[in-house]
């Protein structure tokens, strides 16, 4: 019997080899085959739920959005006057729920704020009970797949700043024949809807918000800032001294200084000066104040307001008191100096101030013309219209006092410009006036007030 070659066996050897090499896993690469394919199950299935998740929430937010547009499109198909709400008597009433639209309801006062902490102040609720047609306040809660919707409308009064606001808003803005005093110069519709999301945020919502007129609002291009006029300068000459004196009025502003420019015959311009405004006083009796030159004083003076009659003859002095005539205007002193015998002592010197007694113009329309909130913070903007025929006003003194108080009024600035900006606690209300005031120190009469 002849047994296998060398060369079969080997053969064999190798096939026995591979066969070994080919055998299943070992039982810790099975433990984490099964982990990676574990931890790659469950990442899918934890992107699915997201993904669902996401969707769900996305189709909620279309199907609020699709109410809101519904809502809204229901407010615009009524005509202007049944632009109301028909809500019974007593009214709206306050939520003291703060994730409840009606948490902006002002029960006793009926207003209603569109945007909560934001800029916008709460607005008088428009509402006519059992009107037909009309818009109801609470809408029956719909359902939309496994999502319960319920809908709030909101009618108000809003307040244009073209015609003036608060007490300054014109009866007639519009110039239409009726009233749109009081702040009834717009309706504002808002409409906001919640419901609970899939992560269950309770409730959620979504708001809108749109703006209605009776299509006769006027709007009136804002006051001009006009230029001050000047009248052309008059010059004394005393020996190598020119004394240049000049009359300038603003009529919504004041005049901080005048200055010349001074050409030859060819408009070559040899120098300039700045002098300042003229002097104003609101009395007859005023304080002349002497600057004494070089030299030593002379020991005698006395003065006149008209050149030729003239006072006593009073110790020099740096100051004096000195009477003028009555009458507004213009008004010239003249002073001469004297030696210890009595004789001149140098030439007649003048000066002029303006005797002014007449309180300027209130200012008018006093109201705010923009308001935003900040944290806990209401910042206002108070604004006004200047008081006409004023030649020499010199600026506004506005103040305020919060309305549950009897007392006085504190300053809160004093501006040259027709509006003045306030801030205060939100929650507080304050009364407003501001008052004129001109060069020589009058000062007009309050302004309207208002409360903010």
């Amino acid at each position: 019997m002849i047994g296998p070659s060398p060369k079969r066996t080997h053969r064999l050897r190798i096939r026995l080899l591979r066969l070994h090499e080919q055998e299943g896993f070992s039982l810790v690469e099975a433990m984490a085959a099964i982990t990676v394919l574990a931890v790659g199950i469950f990442g899918a299935a934890q992107a699915m739920t997201i993904g669902l998740s996401t969707t769900g929430l996305s189709r909620q937010r279309l199907a609020a959005r699709a109410a809101l547009d519904q809502q809204m499109e229901e407010a615009r198909a009524l005509n202007y006057d049944n632009l109301v709400l028909s809500d019974p008597d007593p009214g709206l009433t306050h939520s003291t729920d703060s994730a409840d639209p009606d948490y902006w309801v002002n029960t006793a006062a009926q207003t209603y704020d569109p945007d909560g902490t934001g800029p916008l102040q709460a607005e008088p609720l428009v509402r006519v009970a059992g009107a037909s047609p009309a818009l109801q306040h609470y809408q029956n809660p719909f359902v939309v797949g496994s999502t319960t919707y319920t809908v709030y409308r909101y009618v108000t009064w809003v307040d244009s700043a073209t015609d003036g606001t608060g007490a300054a808003d014109a009866a007639d803005g519009n110039g239409d024949g009726i009233s749109d005093a009081n702040g009834h110069d717009q309706k504002r519709v808002t409409v906001v809807v919640t419901w609970t999301d899939q992560f269950g945020r309770t409730p959620v919502n979504q708001s809108q918000s749109s703006l209605f007129t009776d299509g006769k609002i006027v709007y009136r291009a804002p006051a001009l800032n006009m230029p001050p006029a000047v009248s052309c300068p008059n010059a004394t000459v005393s020996g190598k001294t020119a004394n240049f004196t000049s009359a300038a009025s603003d009529p919504d502003g004041s005049i901080a200084s005048i200055s010349w420019t001074f050409k030859d015959s060819t408009g070559t311009v040899l120098d300039t000066a700045t002098g300042t405004t003229a002097t104003y006083t609101n009395t007859t009796i005023v304080t002349l104040n002497i600057a004494k030159g070089s030299g030593s004083a002379p020991p005698q003076m006395r003065f006149s307001n008209d050149g030729s009659t003239w006072g006593a003859l009073v110790a020099f002095g740096t100051t004096a008191s000195w009477t003028l005539t009555t009458g507004d205007g213009a008004k010239t002193v003249y002073a001469r100096f004297y030696d210890s015998t009595g004789t001149l002592y140098s030439a007649q010197m003048t000066d002029t101030i303006i005797l002014d007694t007449m309180a300027p113009g209130s200012p008018t329309s006093l109201y705010v013309s923009a308001s935003s909130t900040s944290g806990s913070n209401k910042n206002l903007t108070l604004s006004w219209t200047a008081p006409t025929g004023v030649t020499d006003l010199g600026g506004y003194r506005l103040y305020r006092r919060i309305i549950t108080s009897s007392g006085a009024f504190s300053l809160v600035c004093d501006t040259s410009s027709t509006s003045c900006s306030d801030t205060h606690k939100k929650i507080d209300s304050y009364e407003y006036y501001v008052i004129a005031y001109d060069l020589a120190g009058n000062q007009s009469a309050q302004s309207n007030h208002i409360t903010a």
